[in-house]
């Protein structure tokens, strides 16, 4: 037996999506839970810090300046 896991976007519609997995071949049985996950704060910061790094445009960055250089070396 296989195990799938799905996690829904906010005001996703459940009960659509299950009529619709309930309809396809080999699919034995649909539970579903609602469950709230509370971040630690190491996880929030760490999510920040992903979502900054990920806004970030590389074509603003001067890469032959000298302190550039230095901190990429690190």
């Amino acid at each position: 037996m296989t195990r799938m896991i799905l996690t829904l976007e906010p005001g996703a519609d459940s009960n659509i999506l299950k009529s619709l997995f309930e309809n396809i071949k080999g699919i034995g049985s649909i539970k579903i839970e609602n469950y709230e996950k509370n971040e630690s704060e190491k996880e929030k910061k760490l999510r920040l810090i992903n979502e900054l790094a990920g806004s970030l445009d590389p074509s603003i960055i001067d890469w032959n300046d000298e302190r550039t250089q230095y901190i990429m070396k690190r």
